[in-house]
């Protein structure tokens, strides 16, 4: 068996793109792609049709996008709460619902939704032995800080918890998560908070 073929995760909606460029260039190996749902949105789902009317010509059909669906534009909610911080701005943050499993299917793909983490490692399975290309809709937790390692997010620490303290109620539990990542991270890499 070939290696798989990994694509960029999909920023601005071109994950699944770079990954139909990657399946051109490489029929022969399995493709994953990393989206959000925020990217998928913009630009994905249509990519999913292209990938729907071709393929059926490629000579190993593995190919799996995984959307990860938190129904928040989260790299652009985290990024405001750590160069700015600002609270999450809700009217601009929010996504709608969008059933990426259930249009995958449509187009004639495999789609699989997971909402419990205990079916993520059957899902995978599923998905990377299937005879089609799949998107496997993960559902995750809009609250789980998107940051860098220490020493970075040391320095970034008292916007982030500005941000997230003007949030009131709606930001306690991406707080504690914050405040979870700080502890791991002071554990393995000692105290550089300052």
């Amino acid at each position: 068996m070939c290696p798989p073929t990994c694509a960029a995760p999909g920023q601005h909606g071109r994950g699944s793109a770079y990954g139909i460029a990657a399946k051109l260039l490489h029929p022969d190996r399995p493709v994953v792609v990393l989206a959000g749902d925020g990217g998928m949105q913009m630009s994905g789902n249509a990519e999913l049709i292209t990938l729907a009317a071709q393929w059926k010509n490629w000579s190993n059909p593995g190919f799996v996008v995984c959307v990860l669906n938190n129904s928040d534009l989260a790299e652009v909610t985290w990024e405001q709460r750590e160069t700015e911080g600002d609270p999450r701005y809700e009217q601009s943050q929010q996504l709608p619902s969008f059933p990426f499993a259930e249009y995958a299917r449509l187009l004639g793909l495999g789609g699989i939704k997971v909402t419990d983490p205990q079916q993520l490692g059957a899902a995978w399975h599923q998905a990377l032995t299937e005879e089609r290309p799949v998107v496997l809709e993960v559902h995750t937790d809009p609250d789980t800080p998107l940051l860098p390692p220490a020493p970075y997010l040391m320095q970034k620490l008292p916007d982030l918890r500005n941000g997230l303290e003007q949030e009131g109620d709606s930001g306690t539990h991406g707080l504690e998560l914050l405040e979870h990542y700080v502890k791991i991270e002071t554990d393995l890499f000692g105290s550089q908070e300052g």
